[in-house]
């Protein structure tokens, strides 16, 4: 049966958020270099919110909007200075509201962003996943792709890609990112499957599965591995393809299923050593 070619949407924003940390800088060069001059608009974005009321405060809540405002414009000067050269397609817009909220906004605007960058916590000292994590919060939460940025990582070209499958549904405009991504560097792609703990690696599934057909044209090769959690095996295929990009998918799940298991995607986004792209698949 011959496969349809992914779709490759035109990018036409790309969204920067920052807390005006040296991390969310880092984040921002990082896809700005990935991307390129002659790529999408960017859009940089700093959100703020005001304390809550009926409390005193010994400044004027208003100063917090305009050092918002002046944070941002700074930013966007370290960026620039960063990235000499002919002007960047770069704008910046401050606004009140967590970035969660100020993120559903953009998605049900006239025309919302493809790609939010962020930068990700550095965990190293801690054993466990930090659910206080603002990017992985929005990973969970945001119907929009998006792009976690390690802490120090710097971008030296993308000749890898690491592609995890887990074997549920997944349609082809879900794929149409990553679809575009690759179409824009010329980078191999590598799809890891996981298979069960009683199966040997090398004796997974064969034949192309949902989410490869919805890469569709793409020529990528196989790794299988066996083990229950994902974010080792994840390392272990990095060091074996090499790959400078990790790619997962993010499945929609309902109220109750989120009360009862820990996204994976999330995980990767604290725990992965390379920048990890989370797609949405929503129901």
């Amino acid at each position: 049966m011959d496969i349809p070619p992914p779709i490759a949407p035109v990018m036409s924003r790309i969204l920067l958020a920052t807390d005006l940390s040296a991390n969310a800088l880092n984040a921002a060069l990082y896809a700005m270099e990935l991307y390129g001059r002659d790529g999408p608009a960017f859009l940089l974005v700093h959100c703020y919110q005001y304390p809550a009321p009926r409390i005193a405060y010994p400044f004027n809540i208003d100063d917090i909007a305009r050092g918002s405002e002046a944070g941002l414009e700074r930013s966007r000067g370290s960026l620039e200075a960063a990235l000499p050269g002919k002007p960047w397609p770069l704008v910046t817009e401050c606004k009140e509201g967590s970035l969660t909220a100020v993120l559903k906004a953009y998605k049900e605007g006239p025309d919302p962003p493809r790609l939010v960058v962020m930068g990700a916590r550095n965990t190293e000292g801690f054993p466990h996943f930090v659910p206080g994590s603002l990017t992985a919060e929005v990973i969970k939460r945001s119907d929009l792709p998006v792009l976690a940025v390690p802490e120090g990582a710097g971008y030296h070209g993308l000749s890898d890609v690491l592609l995890t499958d887990d074997g549920q549904a997944v349609g082809q405009e879900t794929m149409a990112v990553l679809s575009d991504l690759l179409q824009r560097t010329g980078a191999r792609l590598h799809v890891l499957r996981m298979v069960n703990e009683a199966v040997p690696a090398n004796a997974g599934p064969k034949g192309p599965s949902a989410l490869e057909k919805a890469v569709g044209h793409v020529p990528h090769s196989y790794l299988h591995k066996s083990g229950e959690d994902l974010v080792p095996l994840v390392n272990e295929a990095l060091e074996e393809t090499g790959a400078e990009l990790v790619v997962a998918v993010h499945h929609e799940r309902s109220f109750l299923e989120r009360l009862f298991h820990r996204s994976t995607t999330a995980r990767l986004a604290v725990y992965t050593p390379v920048p990890l792209l989370v797609l949405q698949q929503r129901s």
